[in-house]
């Protein structure tokens, strides 16, 4: 019995741990009457209370995660999140699992800082300062790990996780993380945050 249990285990947690490198994901409204809208509710379920809505014609919205069913899924609405059926949305071609995702911007606080990219180059600001920028970058993916991404360039490292994150200032949740290495003279400061798809 217990190598049937052991067996099982080697089935199912690689497919658990795959399931969670597939978001976040930018997914396009579908399906929805053009005088209607796409509801955004406080929990997974038509019963939740409604918190905001989108317009039926949405592009390239952010789902952070989905529910244990998958679905429903968890997205950003000004500065809060809530969760819209899966059912009026389509996942946007190119973002298959284990692909770098396509990373728009990243930021924190204490102090704050943001990085924006732009295609092959990134820009850092210190508020809003640019402290390094444009810089030409690399990306790269973790041998081995689905959920791990790197970019680096001149005077520039960052570590991207697919993993929960909030950025301490919204109740909005997101589904990278970032560690930040800057390199200013011979110093290297370090920067934590959370990435986004959107900008």
């Amino acid at each position: 019995m217990k190598y049937v249990v052991a067996l099982l285990l080697a089935l199912v947690l690689p497919a658990m741990a795959a399931a969670e490198t597939r978001w976040p994901a930018l997914y396009d409204v579908v399906g929805v009457a053009g005088d209607d809208v796409l509801n955004v509710r406080a929990g997974p379920g038509a019963d939740f209370d409604k918190l905001g809505s989108l317009p039926p014609d949405a592009a390239g919205i952010e789902v952070v995660a989905v529910n244990d069913t998958g679905n429903w899924g968890l997205v950003n609405l000004d500065e809060r999140s809530g969760w819209v059926s899966l059912t009026y949305t389509r996942r946007l071609p190119g973002q298959e699992e284990g692909t770098f995702p396509a990373l728009a911007q990243c930021y924190g606080t204490e102090p704050f800082w943001g990085l924006e990219r732009d295609g092959t180059s990134v820009t850092v600001r210190l508020l809003t300062d640019v402290i390094a920028g444009p810089v030409a970058v690399q990306q790269t993916r973790s041998s081995g790990r689905l959920d791990r991404f790197g970019l680096a360039g001149e005077g520039i490292a960052a570590t991207i996780a697919r993993s929960a994150c909030n950025d301490g200032m919204s109740d909005r949740q997101f589904g990278l993380s970032v560690e930040l290495l800057l390199r200013s003279g011979s110093e290297w400061a370090q920067y934590s945050g959370c990435c986004s798809l959107r900008r």
